[in-house]
């Protein structure tokens, strides 16, 4: 099986972008990830993983299983009362 390892730039720093899996010249798999671009209120910060995208290809007619996952990031002033997660790193 080949990997394939594909990088983008974000804010100036390097993040892993996706990975293609193949067999022979077959794609077998691909997974993409996503990142914040700028700060989101609740969400993340610039750079913080924000999607992974899995997409398996079923069948040679296009059909794919595809599955999203969603990242979020406590942002806010850690407060034992009002705001009990941890700091966001």
């Amino acid at each position: 099986m080949n990997k394939r390892l594909i990088y983008g730039d974000i804010g100036g720093t390097k993040r892993l972008a996706s990975v293609v899996a193949k067999e022979g010249t077959t794609e077998v798999a691909r997974v993409e990830y996503g990142y914040y671009t700028s700060t989101v209120s609740g969400k993340g910060t610039e750079g913080d993983l924000k999607t992974v995208k899995r997409t398996i290809p079923l069948s040679d007619s296009g059909v794919s299983s595809v599955q999203t996952t969603f990242f979020r990031y406590w942002t806010d002033t850690y407060n034992s009362s009002t705001n009990p997660g941890a700091a966001h790193q």
